[in-house]
């Protein structure tokens, strides 16, 4: 079985990463925003989802999302900024985000527990900063293929893009399972592009009718298990439909 991984939130904790920027952002120029620090922070990720969903529906650019962020976050303050003053911000808001990459905890246990599978990576974003972040964190090594959807021109939750990633791996998309923090982006999607998809329900949430093919776990530690698990339920499939199958053989002598 080839496992696929998301990268945001399911390999790196962007959650945390983000907000250690956001609030390097915000005490450089605390006397223009009449926040709290959280209020900030819940800000900043929206006009970031917002923007970035341009950027997906290829409204705007990469550099064009990252600016339009800043200056709606300061024009929510009544500071008006021009091309060149945002782009400095969003510089600052860089380098303290990237200071601040990390993996979760249970990271490298998983993948070292699933060594001799072939491993690769589905990931919406820009190819660059998406490469970046594997080899700032050590994992760039680790993955046969790697696709990113500023590379392929499509992305999750659009099929396209994990059929790409299975033809890119030299494998069919029933024989790969994709693992992501996202149950309608990254789960669903992939379910339905024919791959086995796998949530990460880190907090816990609720979903009222799940996937049959959609595997729920809460960290990346329960990952082996699970796959495990899914392999012997697909093997005793097999072994039920050839007993079935003999069955029926025997039955047509007597009939």
């Amino acid at each position: 079985m080839t496992v696929f991984f998301d990268i945001d939130g399911t390999l790196l904790d962007d959650d945390d990463a983000t907000r250690a920027a956001a609030l390097a952002l915000l005490r450089q120029h605390r006397a223009v925003f009449d926040l709290s620090d959280d209020a900030f922070v819940r800000r900043w990720k929206d006009l970031a989802a917002t923007h970035w969903r341009r950027y997906e529906r290829r409204e705007v650019t990469f550099a064009e999302q990252r600016r339009a962020r800043v200056i709606d976050m300061f024009w929510a303050s009544e500071e008006a900024l021009s091309v060149a003053d945002a782009d400095d911000l969003f510089g600052v808001y860089v380098r303290h985000y990237e200071r601040n990459w990390g993996l979760f905890p249970n990271v490298l246990p998983c993948l070292d527990a699933l060594a001799g599978r072939p491993l690769g990576v589905i990931s919406n974003g820009d190819p660059a900063q998406q490469r970046k972040k594997l080899e700032r964190t050590g994992l760039l090594h680790r993955f046969a293929a790697i696709t990113i959807a500023g590379e392929v021109g499509v992305a999750k939750p659009d099929p396209a893009i994990f059929r790409e990633a299975c033809r890119r791996i030299g494998r069919p998309a029933q024989a790969c399972t994709y693992v992501g923090d996202q149950y309608l982006t990254d789960a669903h999607a992939s379910a339905h592009a024919g791959l086995r998809g796998v949530w990460i329900d880190r907090l816990g949430a609720s979903v009222e009718s799940p996937d049959d093919v959609i595997d729920i776990i809460h960290t990346l530690a329960d990952l082996p298990r699970a796959l495990g698990q899914h392999a012997h339920a697909r093997s005793r499939c097999r072994l039920v439909s050839s007993l079935v199958d003999r069955l029926d053989g025997r039955c047509e002598k007597w009939r």
